[in-house]
């Protein structure tokens, strides 16, 4: 059954089109997901069919009586709100009917004539029949039930939902759409700022939701667990594929060759009947007297030509940042040495006592839970902060370059423009700037932006831009592909593999980790424990515990 229909859908901003003619179908108990690269419409999409956002033209239909489950990528609740009862926000409705059902009660027990009695109670079954029907009476276990999965601290349920930090805020707005069950659940980057603990309980979760599915995600392991259809939104137009990630990737891959292959013949074909056409208005016109009948031949064949519907040329590859990340010089074999480090926030023991060595061409991943400590790690291991007890060394010929999850620090100017940006950290003339960072996507007046209006990707890009022109021979990244679309992770991916120092990173994304360390430090409350291999071989590792 379809739950939305959208038919010839197009919207634009300004001048800008961002989806043309789209025309596609949501049905019951499709896991879908949005892909392309950022700023192709993705989010506007997802807008569009929870009727955040009206289309310019076209036409869409909902499923009567269909509920919609909404995430975006920056929920809209009120701060003050305490955390459970945001998430009992879901039941709203069901909550007014159990007060109702409270107040005829009341009003049955005062009443004192038979009519008044008789009204009053045929509310009350009617209010009887409503919770029956909305399952009113497994809210408390509902609650509960997700409360558990998401792993959520009792302190934390009284806590105003202002006062959360994004991974937490993330949370709560997941929970709340979960736990109403909609007949539609639409999610735009749910797995942004989780941990990987909450992640795989999302996942398992999905695979069983019982209601249509669409959302948007940059997280390829994610995907590949989750969906059962790709609908990619490039141009302006949709293209559906069945599958998951990966399967989509080679379907892509295939699809374009096959019509780069009807391209190549097409073009084939115009040539030739081009060049008949000339062939023949020539001798047409060298004959005495001009030759009427090649005349008409060739325009027969014009006409012909007319008639044929051109072929866009495929685009082979997206525009992708040409990066080329070198270690300038080797640091010594120690690169740094923690022993005993302990780490106290507010009178409470973080973490420790705990040792690390990391040595020249070490690619190290440190994963955990949110809050056990992994950011300040790594700023122990940069040196912007230090242990409360403990000891450590680094080596005297490292050279560290950091990328944090602010990207910036506090004191950036947002009017600053972002060559001038780029510029502070790598000086050079301006045409050489201007070189650089087209390597990086920033093509025109581009460079000429002031950085307070890039987008999270656009700001990690210009990021990069900087790094590769320090020198470094240790890399240390904290959640570097944080607001980066897919084909920029898979770029950081080759140019990480190129690095010859010393890697260090923090990250959830479990295939950027697959693909770019040899060694994963697992941090936890009452441990710190090193697995050999990659991110899936630590986690098999601790399975088997």
């Amino acid at each position: 059954m379809v739950v939305v229909g959208l038919s010839e859908i197009s919207k634009g901003f300004g001048f800008e089109p961002v989806l043309s003619d789209i025309t596609c179908e949501l049905m019951d108990q499709d896991r879908v997901a949005v892909v392309g690269p950022n700023g192709s419409g993705k989010t506007t999409l997802l807008r569009i069919i929870t009727r955040e956002e009206s289309p310019d033209s076209g036409t869409i239909h909902w499923r009567k009586g269909l509920s919609i489950g909404y995430v975006s990528q920056l929920p809209e609740v009120a701060l003050d709100t305490p955390v459970k009862s945001v998430i009992e926000g879901a039941f709203a409705h069901i909550i007014a009917i159990h007060e109702h059902l409270t107040e005829t009660a009341d009003m049955m027990a005062k009443s004192t004539t038979p009519a008044a009695i008789n009204a009053l109670a045929h509310d009350y079954d009617r209010c009887l029949t409503q919770l029956a029907e909305l399952d009113g009476y497994a809210i408390e276990s509902r609650v509960t039930g997700i409360i558990r999965g998401f792993g959520f601290d009792p302190d934390v349920l009284s806590t105003p939902f202002g006062t959360l930090s994004g991974g937490e805020k993330t949370k709560v707005a997941l929970a709340r759409a979960l736990v109403s069950e909609p007949d539609c659940l639409v999610l735009d980057e749910p797995t942004n700022h989780l941990d990987l603990a909450t992640i795989e309980w999302l996942e398992q979760y999905l695979c069983h939701y019982r209601g249509a599915l669409i959302l948007v995600s940059h997280d390829r392991y994610f995907l590949d667990r989750v969906v059962t259809k790709i609908w990619e939104v490039e141009g302006g137009a949709l293209t559906p594929y069945i599958g998951h990630y990966s399967r989509y990737v080679n379907e892509r891959e295939r699809r374009i060759l096959a019509e780069f292959e009807a391209y190549k013949v097409q073009q084939d074909k115009i040539r030739h009947m081009e060049m008949a056409i000339k062939r023949l208005r020539d001798w047409a016109n060298r004959s005495h007297p001009p030759s009427e009948a090649l005349h008409r031949r060739a325009s027969s064949i014009q006409k012909a030509l007319d008639r044929i519907p051109r072929l866009d040329r495929p685009q082979r590859e997206r525009p992708t940042m040409r990066l080329n990340l070198d270690a300038k010089g080797r640091s010594g074999h120690d690169v740094v040495r923690l022993s005993g480090v302990v780490k106290s926030v507010a009178d409470r023991i973080l973490f420790g006592p705990l040792d690390l060595a990391v040595a020249f061409g070490d690619r190290i991943g440190i994963v955990g839970s949110n809050g056990v400590g992994k950011t300040t790690l790594i700023k122990l291991i940069t040196g912007d902060t230090l242990p409360g007890s403990g000891h450590i060394v680094r080596g005297p010929s490292v050279k560290m370059g950091t990328l944090s999850q602010e990207i910036w620090d506090a004191g950036v100017n947002p009017q600053e423009r972002l060559i001038d940006r780029f510029r502070d950290v790598a000086p050079m003339e301006m045409g050489e700037a201007r070189h650089h960072l087209a390597r990086f996507l920033f093509y025109g007046e581009h460079v000429f932006r002031p950085v307070g209006s890039l987008s999270g990707g656009e700001q990690m890009r210009l990021r990069l831009a900087q790094l590769m022109c320090q020198g470094i021979n240790t890399l240390v990244l904290d959640e570097p592909t944080n607001h980066l679309d897919i084909e920029s992770r898979e770029v950081l991916e080759t140019i990480l593999d190129d690095f010859s120092g010393t890697l260090i990173v923090v990250s959830h994304d479990r295939y950027f980790l697959d693909r770019v360390v040899s060694v994963i430090y697992w941090l936890a409350s009452d441990e710190f424990t090193r697995y050999d291999g990659t991110y899936g071989d630590a986690r098999a590792s601790r399975l088997k515990r």
